[in-house]
C-alpha cells in the first residue's frame, strides 16, 4: 500500500511534534523515559504499578526500567514498595514532591491549549486519528493497549448505584471501581469490539 503525499505530511507532522515533547521533557531535568515512566506512574491503577507493567508499557528492556526507576527513586520522585501477597514483588508508588513535579511540568507545557481551538468533535476526530495510528503500532509490535478502564472490555459501568464510591466493576480482576479508577490507564486493558 503506497502511502499518498498527505499521509506522509501527517507522519512528518506527528515526528517532529514527538521530537519537540522530547525536547521539553529534557527541559524538566529528567531524561524522556523517566519523565514517560514518572507520567505513567501518575496515571496507571493499582494493578499496574509494577516494574514489569512499566516496561511494557514503555516497550523497553528490564535493565533501562531499572536504571529508570533507580533514577526517580534516588530523586525522591518514587518509592518502591514490597507487595503483601508475594514479597520478591514491589509496587511503584509517586512520592509527594514527584506527584508535585508532574504537576509543575505538566502545566508548563500544555499541549491541549491549541486544540481547544477546534470542536469537541473535531478533537474526537484528531484523537481517533491518533489513537488508531498508535493501536497499529501496537498490533505490529505485539504490544498491549494499555487503555483507560472505561475503554476495557472487563469495565462495567454503573454495576453497583447503590455506591458512590464505587459505583462501577471490572470483572476480570472482580473489583469495583470508582469514578478516578476507570480514568486510570491498565495493564491488563482488553480493546473493546
Amino acid at each position: 500500500m503506497q502511502k499518498t503525499p498527505q499521509a506522509n505530511r501527517l507522519y512528518e507532522l506527528l515526528q517532529r511534534l514527538g521530537r519537540l515533547i522530547r525536547q521539553a521533557e529534557y527541559e524538566t531535568g529528567l531524561n524522556p523515559a523517566q519523565w514517560e515512566a514518572l507520567c505513567y506512574l501518575a496515571r496507571c491503577n493499582k494493578v499496574s504499578n509494577t516494574p514489569s507493567a512499566l516496561t511494557a508499557y514503555m516497550g523497553t528492556t528490564k535493565g533501562t526500567i531499572s536504571q529508570t526507576l533507580n533514577a526517580l527513586e534516588r530523586k525522591a520522585l518514587i518509592y518502591k514498595q514490597k507487595q503483601s501477597q508475594d514479597p520478591r514483588k514491589v509496587s511503584l508508588h509517586l512520592t509527594k514532591t514527584g506527584r508535585t513535579f508532574i504537576k509543575e511540568h505538566q502545566s508548563k507545557e500544555n499541549y491541549s491549549k491549541p486544540l481547544a481551538l477546534y470542536t469537541k468533535q473535531q478533537q474526537a476526530l484528531i484523537e481517533d486519528a491518533i489513537e488508531t495510528i498508535l493501536k497499529a503500532q501496537l498490533t505490529k509490535r505485539q504490544g498491549a493497549t494499555f487503555g483507560m478502564c472505561k475503554s476495557c472490555a472487563h469495565f462495567c459501568p454503573n454495576h453497583d448505584r447503590t455506591n458512590q464510591n464505587t459505583p462501577h466493576f471490572c470483572q476480570l480482576l472482580n473489583v469495583p471501581l470508582s469514578d478516578k479508577d476507570k480514568e486510570e490507564i491498565c495493564a491488563e486493558h482488553l480493546e473493546t469490539l
